[in-house]
């Protein structure tokens, strides 16, 4: 027994070093069992209340686009507790999770109640086709956790602990899970699936926290905060960008179709949004090498050419099925509830769509990591493009269907990559890390 707790532990510190493989290998898990549970929770929607389908996600995706600061937050915090622990300075970890958690728990509060109200209007409400207030309530608490909850999670990242990352990351999902589902047979559609969604943020939430208590218990020394403001308006515009890119498309479908066609397109959507679940564990395990070897002044290289090549292995095998067999991943998942011909098309355009943002992704929190902005940019660019072809159209008096809104999609992902692809190359020889060659 004794041996087997020597070999658990040896193990966990072993992924927990300073490899990219073994902190990717414990995001993949906690990312497949988290995914798994997210990707059941639409599945179960998508078969329960498939009339409110698009309803459930225009919420989810107003959320996901409103908390972007937590992202932004997250990153920050990854980074600066990565610099600090390089530097043995635990005091000013405190001093910046402390003043950090305070920020984010006002602002959260604030920007959940505007929210709410703004979507309880009539203008909005009737624009989005939103039926539900308990629903619209729920997604104003949502936003205020989610703001909370990078705080710890984020100082998780920056401390380098995947496996407790990894655990309250999984059981978020797990919760939406189960207590969305049940919220929903037991009869609360929409207001039940949105009470699952925020079970599992103010779990993970108050969990995090807990397992970063000393941090934040401890006031720690005052540092110069110059350079981290500096660092957050970056992060949240290429957040704020890449949740508008991956988000609106499901908003712009409420708006535009009707209730039918909005409801297959945002299935198609969510179920393409596979192909960005795990790469995301990628992400999440090569941002803080990254910031941490840039601090240190050695080659980030090799931790970007192994992150590229497993996001690709992931994201590839993944679209490769939705291109190939979509209409067997309708049949086996939501059988009978959207019409395959119109279903399986936009399956398989919107999981290439993902796969090129998923890309673009990448570099994005590589230039984040070594304070390169130009994928930044380059991400603004993609959602001006994709905002301003959907004016466009509607100006010039041309119907946009779903399938060509999928079309547009893919453009606007294929040019993100291409031109962060180039972006690393010009910029080659000025970053201090190595980039491709």
């Amino acid at each position: 027994m004794a041996d087997g707790h020597l070999m658990r532990d040896g193990f966990l510190k072993k992924l927990d070093s300073d490899s990219i493989s073994g902190p990717a290998l414990i995001l993949i898990i906690a990312t497949i069992a988290g995914g798994g549970c997210n990707f059941l929770f639409q599945i179960m929607m998508q078969n329960t209340i498939p009339n409110q389908i698009s309803e459930l996600n225009t919420l989810l995706s107003i959320l996901y686009i409103i908390s972007v600061p937590a992202g932004a937050v997250q990153s920050v915090v990854v980074k600066f507790v990565s610099k600090y622990k390089a530097e043995n300075n635990d005091d000013a970890i405190s001093y910046i999770m402390r003043r950090t958690f305070i920020l984010v728990a006002g602002l959260g509060a604030a920007i959940g109640i505007v929210t709410s109200f703004i979507l309880c209007t009539d203008t909005i409400r009737g624009a989005l086709k939103l039926t539900s207030t308990t629903a619209i309530v729920l997604i104003g608490a949502a936003i205020f956790f989610s703001l909370l909850q990078p705080v710890g999670s984020g100082a998780l990242q920056g401390f380098q602990k995947f496996t407790k990352y990894g655990t309250q990351s999984m059981l978020n999902y797990a919760l939406k899970l189960i207590v969305g589902f049940g919220a929903v047979l037991a009869g609360y559609g929409v207001a039940g699936a949105i009470g699952g969604v925020i079970t599992g943020i103010a779990f993970a939430s108050i969990l995090s926290l807990f397992l970063v208590k000393d941090h934040l218990l401890n006031k720690g020394t005052p540092v110069k905060t110059n350079e981290i403001w500096r660092s957050t308006v970056p992060s949240m515009v290429g957040m704020l960008c890449y949740t508008i890119l991956t988000n609106v498309d499901i908003i712009f479908g409420a708006i535009l179709f009707d209730k039918d066609p909005a409801n297959y397109y945002t299935s198609a959507s969510t179920l393409a949004k596979v192909a960005l679940f795990l790469p995301t564990a990628v992400v999440g395990a090569m941002y803080p090498k990254i910031a941490r070897a840039y601090e240190e002044g050695r080659d980030s290289s090799p931790i970007l050419k192994r992150s590229l090549a497993m996001m690709l292995v992931l994201s590839l095998s993944v679209c490769a099925v939705y291109v190939i067999a979509p209409e067997f991943i309708l049949n086996v998942l939501v059988r009978g509830v959207y019409p395959l011909e119109e279903t399986a098309p936009l399956m398989r355009t919107l999981a290439i769509a993902m796969l090129f943002i998923g890309l673009g992704n990448i570099f994005m929190y590589y230039g984040l990591a070594v304070n390169a902005h130009s994928h930044i940019m380059i991400m603004g660019l993609s959602v001006a493009v994709l905002i301003g072809a959907i004016a466009f159209l509607s100006i010039a008096g041309i119907a946009i269907t779903p399938y060509m809104l999928s079309i547009i999609m893919i453009i606007v992902g294929a040019l993100n990559a291409s031109l962060c692809v180039i972006a690393l190359k010009l910029s080659n020889r000025k970053m201090r890390p190595m980039s491709l060659r």
